[in-house]
């Protein structure tokens, strides 16, 4: 619960500091790095996963789903609507847990390795999207990202259905419903941040 708080605070800061975004430079953030790193992982595997990209749906764990080829060009519309202007500010670019230090007995939050976000003349400015920060930290505190990158899952496939399942701890619920209030703190649709999320997964699969 602290730890929430902390986050909730640095995030407030980093809305103190608004920044101008272009719309070329949003969808640079959340649609072309996407598409480079899939076309490239494509090139090397197609052997290996045709059925991710190129099959009509998948299933998993027993839920069809649309495949990613057959959902790009609703991935660029549906990225063009999270620009809003007002989201625009200061961001740290990789807020997952892996880069948060916190000191519970001092309450003290220390943040590594920056990414940033927007880039003007091949500078980083360290500042984006306020949702891709609230993802970033989610795909952390509700989609196990972390349990996943330690090997803790377990995963089938065949063809194009795949089961999974991820071991959190029994902590993770809790994290998730706060991460959640964290949302609802800062205005942001939840279903945007799912949707950021899905593309860091897939982005951070394929890079």
């Amino acid at each position: 619960q602290q730890l929430i708080k902390s986050v909730s605070r640095l995030l407030d800061d980093f809305k103190v500091y608004p920044v101008i975004v272009s719309e070329q430079e949003h969808q640079d953030l959340y649609v072309n790095k996407l598409f480079e790193r899939v076309d490239q992982f494509f090139g090397q595997a197609r052997e290996i996963y045709p059925q991710i990209f190129t099959s009509q749906s998948i299933v998993v764990n027993d839920v069809e789903l649309f495949s990613l080829d057959f959902l790009k060009e609703w991935i660029c519309t549906f990225s063009k609507n999270l620009y809003r202007k007002e989201d625009h500010c200061l961001m740290h670019g990789d807020l997952c847990f892996n880069n948060i230090l916190y000191d519970p007995y001092g309450g003290t939050l220390r943040l590594i390795d920056p990414r940033g976000g927007m880039s003007v003349d091949g500078v980083n400015l360290h500042a984006g999207d306020i949702k891709y920060d609230l993802a970033k930290f989610a795909h952390s505190a509700i989609y196990g990202y972390d349990f996943i990158v330690a090997g803790q899952y377990k995963l089938d496939f065949s063809q194009n259905i795949f089961y999974y399942e991820i071991f959190n701890n029994k902590n993770s619920d809790t994290m998730a419903q706060m991460t959640a209030d964290l949302f609802a703190e800062f205005h942001v649709n939840p279903q945007e941040i799912d949707f950021i999320v899905g593309m860091l997964f897939v982005s951070m699969t394929l890079s």
